[in-house]
């Protein structure tokens, strides 16, 4: 979008991971943006291709749109791009978890000493304006106040007064995060009310091309970093727990005669209370923040979870429904299909996606996969797993000669393919469709060994 009545900022982005390059090239549409990464290889990559590396609708129209214009640009050190007229800078570093599935803060506190190291070596008395360091990454409470006293040690200066601090977590969707940074849905920022004037004037001046001034206002929440960082977590593991709630309803509809969960979602969603978002039923949900926040807040809360805990069992129980509910997985003479990798269609994000862990699973087991996805490269798969996998070039390539299949991610495409397809070029026509995208009345009177997801009993 084009803003009309916008002054040039200057920015710093520190990570360029999922939100570092989106968050990049999205506000480079209108300021002056200077990335930095500690993968020197992968700045490297964006910048002479023009192009981010993750699969996400118009980035990389806006990246080479900048870039061609001279608004995108590329550190090669933190000192560098920290330098006098830069007004904010935003972190965007990963927050991994660690195998019990604690929050691992490595990189952010790694980052803070950084920047404390760098800024001790200018002086703050040439900065146009105090320095704004914007803290993105999802971290637990807590630590952005430790964020900001790992900077103070290493820089002998003082938030409030050298520098600040902002905590502002994202809400980006994959497949549509360009979208929703340009009509966001709230805005949350945590500090002091020193530490948050320019962050908020940025952001009320940012949209009101869009939104108007009081649409800005409805939409910004201005509290403690203690909230702003539980916002994020209360915000994943909500949503968590309505794709947890819906498929446990799933399962007592296929125990009980001439229901269906769709119906039902459908009823629940025209509740204003509930809305339809978030209601669909499947193998649960995947991605790179869902189990990892929700494990991370149980974690932290230790003992008072027990509504989390359930819903991250359930999300487990879930994925494994294919693998119990037949045996026409097992043995090593079986071959599976497996439809889709990627944990949502318009995305290549096989991070926590259910056909990972099924993949893994049934090449353990002994059996073949023939594994097909439009947009996971083959490079990426192979890579991934020891076994008998074999990457195809289409979705009926995947099912020649396969005993069972399972359909892992919606794809349009996938939607095309009929009875005759399953019963022509698989050894056996059984079939789960993990994400209900087939009629089953359809698909058992055609003669196919259909299994679905919240179907009560079907007769052909």
């Amino acid at each position: 979008m084009r803003r009309k009545y916008y002054q040039t900022r200057r920015i710093g982005i520190i990570g360029l991971g999922y939100v570092g390059q989106t968050l990049a090239a999205f506000l480079a549409d209108g300021n002056i943006v200077t990335c930095y990464d500690i993968d020197k290889s992968r700045m490297q990559k964006i910048k002479e291709s023009k192009k981010g590396d993750i699969k996400e609708k118009d980035l990389n129209l806006y990246i080479h749109r900048a870039m061609d214009k001279n608004k995108l640009y590329f550190a090669d050190s933190l000192l560098e791009m920290l330098d006098k007229s830069l007004e904010f800078l935003f972190v965007t570093v990963g927050t991994p978890s660690y195998d019990d599935g604690s929050i691992d803060l490595t990189a952010v506190n790694s980052v803070a000493m950084s920047i404390g190291i760098e800024l001790s070596k200018i002086k703050i008395s040439e900065y146009m304006c105090p320095l704004t360091i914007v803290l993105k990454s999802t971290v637990i409470p807590g630590t952005t106040r430790e964020f900001i006293s790992i900077i103070e040690k290493y820089s002998k200066r003082k938030e409030g007064k050298d520098f600040y601090v902002v905590y502002n977590p994202e809400f980006l969707r994959e497949g549509s995060a360009i979208n929703d940074l340009e009509y966001p849905q709230k805005i949350v920022l945590g500090g002091s009310r020193k530490s948050l004037k320019e962050i908020k004037e940025f952001y009320e001046e940012y949209y009101v091309d869009s939104m108007g001034i009081d649409g800005i206002e409805e939409m910004i929440i201005s509290t403690t970093y203690e909230n702003a960082e539980l916002v994020k977590y209360a915000n994943n593991a909500f949503l968590a727990t309505k794709i947890s709630f819906i498929n446990e309803i799933a399962n007592i509809c296929e125990k009980t005669p001439n229901t269906d969960v769709g119906v039902i979602a459908e009823a629940l969603g025209l509740d204003d209370r509930i809305s339809p978002k978030f209601l669909r039923a499947g193998l649960g949900y995947g991605g790179s923040c869902f189990s990892k926040d929700v494990e991370a807040l149980i974690k932290y809360s230790k003992e008072d979870a027990l509504v989390l805990k359930s819903v991250f069992r359930k999300n487990k129980y879930q994925r494994e429904k294919p693998l119990t509910i037949t045996d026409a997985w097992l043995g090593k003479d079986k071959t599976v299909a497996i439809l889709g990798v990627a944990f949502k269609p318009e995305t290549d994000d096989i991070r926590d996606a259910p056909a990972i862990y099924l993949i893994d699973v049934i090449l353990k087991g002994g059996a073949t996969v023939r594994v097909y996805d439009p947009e996971v490269s083959a490079e990426v798969l192979i890579s991934k797993f020891d076994g008998n996998l074999i990457v195809t070039a289409s979705a009926k390539h995947a099912l020649k000669g396969a005993d069972y299949a399972i359909i892992c991610t919606e794809w349009d495409e996938f939607k095309k393919l009929d009875p005759n397809d399953f019963k022509l070029l698989m050894n056996k026509p059984v079939l789960f469709d993990g994400r209900r995208i087939f009629d089953p009345k359809t698909f058992i009177k055609a003669g196919v060994t259909y299994y679905g997801i919240g179907h009560g009993k079907h007769d052909a």
